[in-house]
Formats: C-alpha cells, structure tokens, sequence
C-alpha cells in the first residue's frame, strides 16, 4: 500500500542502528509508517530519513527534527530509544565522563527530542511520546547506580511531561517502556554472552512497544510498562 506524503504518518526512533531501534524500523515500516531514524554511530540505510549525530547535542536534535517537518511535514509517533549503559562498576569507581555520558544520553537527549517534536505534535492535536527506559529504572541494579538513576530520571521526565499534556486539550500520550534483559550486544558486553543469550527476545520486546505506539494496546498516560519474559506490565503513574 503506497501513501501519499499528507497520508502516511510518521514515526521518529532514536539509536535506531542498534538492535532494539532495527527491529522497532522494521516492525513500524510493516505497519506502513514513514519511518525516520537517527544514530550516533551510522546512517540507517532501511529508514525514509536518516542522520547521525549524538542526541547530547540540542542544536543537532533542533535541526535533524526540522528537516524531518520540512520533508515530511508531520511526527505522528517519537521512540526515544538510544541509550548508554557503561560497564557494571561500584559507584565509588565510577568515573566522571561516564556519569555525563550516561545521564546526557539517557535523559538529555530524549529531552531535547521532546522539546522539539512536542509543538507539531499539538499543532496537529495528536501523537504519541514513547521513552525507553528500563527495568533498572524501576529496580535498582548494583554496579549501574548511575545508570540505573538515569533511566529513574527518564521515567520521571515521561511523567512529568504527561502531567503538563493532561492539561492541554490535545490527545498526546507521553508513556516509557522498561525492559527487563534483552539478549542483545550491550547486554553481552555488560553480562557475557551467556548471560545474553538467556534474556528476552528482541523482537518480541519490539512488538509490544509498536503495539503500544500505534495504538493496539491501551496504555494510559504517563503510565510505565514494565516488559518481562515477554510479558508487559503496565505501572500505572500516581499523583502524590
């Protein structure tokens, strides 16, 4: 089925050259979204649209989106996705630099994303924010303190967003998505590849969250889906 460019909606991913961000490339061009992609390291040769930059540089975010409206005029779906985890070291050994690295990716970034896709997407009266944090972010991992905080601020970050969106009369759903160990290179790097090889499939990971961000499965604003063994579970947020 071909869309026309004021029919089809598009969907942005972040970090999309790893192995989370091809699969959600993937799974969204099969539901016919223009999809659009960027990654630190390379080019994304299956997207419609695609540039490399790191996501910690705010004017980089500001003009990939802006030449992402200039092509194609809307953003129906934002997957911040790109990540950085670092190697599993005690708080006390941890340095500096990756601290900055962890929290700039992590938090800044999907931030800055946010800042920019947020007024087309009210303009519109539309869309959909997703955050991949993880499940570290709801339970503490030992020897990632500090990127265990950093997914704890993204979580926080989507529901403060969501917050203020309750109060807009537009239909913007902000959620983050936490996965549980996925059998990926990262994990492999962190853990081990046995360790790896024993988590989640990534693709099934990927259908839930496309699932979520078209709209197939009902998740309430704000709200954080905790994917385990598969199986999500849907955190709603609270007032305090």
């Amino acid at each position: 089925m071909d869309f026309t460019k004021d029919e089809a909606k598009v969907a942005v991913i972040t970090g999309a050259s790893g192995a989370l961000g091809s699969q959600l490339v993937s799974i969204l061009k099969e539901e016919k979204y223009i999809v659009v992609a960027c990654s630190k390291r390379t080019a994304v040769k299956d997207a419609a649209f695609s540039e490399k930059f790191d996501i910690a540089d705010s004017e980089a975010v500001r003009r990939y989106i802006k030449e992402v409206l200039k092509r194609f005029g809307r953003i129906d779906i934002l997957i911040n996705n790109a990540g950085y985890a670092g190697n599993p070291k005690a708080v006390d050994k941890t340095d500096d630099e990756n601290v900055l690295r962890m929290f700039r990716t992590n938090v800044y970034g999907p931030l800055y994303f946010m800042r920019e896709v947020l007024p087309t997407m009210k303009r519109n009266g539309a869309g959909k924010i997703i955050n991949i944090a993880s499940k570290a972010g709801v339970y503490a991992v030992p020897y990632l303190s500090a990127y265990s905080a950093s997914k704890s601020a993204l979580i926080a970050l989507t529901q403060g967003v969501a917050k203020e969106l309750k109060r807009e009369n537009v239909s913007i759903i902000c959620v983050s998505v936490s996965p549980a160990g996925m059998n990926t290179a990262l994990r492999a790097k962190v853990y081990g590849k046995e360790d790896a090889r024993r988590q989640q499939d990534v693709r099934a990971v990927a259908n839930i969250i496309n699932n979520i961000a078209i709209g197939r499965m009902a998740v309430p604003q704000g709200a954080n889906v905790v994917i385990k063994q598969k199986h999500p579970t849907i955190r709603v947020m609270e007032d305090g």
